[in-house]
């Protein structure tokens, strides 16, 4: 996969319509890709041998979790399943993934295309958010602000039927522009998981790489970017952070991954 460079440095941290709230994160650089995860990729996780089935993948609470459930990817949709059209196509978006499933992906990768040299994870909330907004710092992926005629250049609707709900890959290059750092979708499409439990940051207690990211913190985990089904542009604001228990899967819930080089 070809993944995009995130420079190193600091970068405006936090909703600026909140004086108390934006504050400078300094990152390293990274890596993450500019597409979520498409059904193709999860699929490969899925049937292989070393991967979805392989306990070695999976977080504490990952493995009870999955001792007592079945997955719902959408990944795992046949042509003949109903919504194959709109969720189950190779280049889609994967939906329907738990931050647990999400995770143990992550660590497959790892295991399967790092090398000893690289980490692939979910994007902390820091990465996600430096990466959305741009080199501009942008409140938007596109720009600072949502016009009405801007709304049209994010695949943001409100209608659960539509028929057209995700955007893949190809049609994402072909009717989507990319933000300056030549990621897709940072705004809508797919909500993206992050690694980091939802804590509050401001001023006074800014984001730190601490617990919040570690596999095994027990809470809720952080989802960013709104997505095809957002019932509000108020979700399309890059510092706006919903959050849900990690066994949560829902129609509009994927993710997209960042790469690290390890020391």
């Amino acid at each position: 996969a070809h993944f995009a460079y995130i420079p190193g440095g600091n970068f405006l941290n936090g909703d600026r319509l909140n004086p108390r709230e934006p504050h400078y994160v300094w990152l390293t650089g990274y890596f993450i890709n500019p597409f979520e995860t498409t059904n193709m990729e999860f699929r490969e996780f899925l049937h292989d041998s070393a991967g979805y089935g392989n306990s070695e993948n999976w977080c504490g609470t990952g493995k009870n979790w999955k001792s007592t459930n079945p997955s719902h990817a959408t990944a795992l949709l046949g042509p003949r399943d109903r919504d194959f059209a709109r969720f189950g196509r190779d280049d889609l978006p994967v939906l329907w993934v738990n931050w647990f499933e999400a995770n143990a992906y992550c660590r497959w990768l790892t295991h399967k295309m790092g090398g000893g040299h690289w980490q692939f994870s979910l994007p902390t909330d820091a990465e996600w958010e430096k990466a959305a907004r741009g080199p501009d710092n942008f409140d938007y992926a596109l720009g600072m602000t949502l016009s009405d005629a801007e709304v049209k250049s994010y695949n943001w609707r409100k209608n659960p039927d539509a028929p057209v709900t995700v955007i893949a890959t190809g049609d994402s290059r072909r009717l989507y522009r990319p933000n300056r750092y030549g990621l897709y979708h940072m705004t809508g499409n797919a909500s993206e998981w992050s690694q980091s439990v939802s804590k509050p940051y401001n001023r006074e207690h800014p984001y730190d790489d601490d617990e919040r990211n570690l596999d095994d913190t027990p809470g809720q985990r952080s989802v960013r970017g709104g997505s095809w089904y957002s019932a509000s542009i108020a979700y399309l604001y890059i510092p706006y952070r919903d959050s849900f228990q990690p066994e949560h899967c829902n129609q509009e819930l994927g993710l997209r991954i960042v790469a690290r080089m390890l020391p």
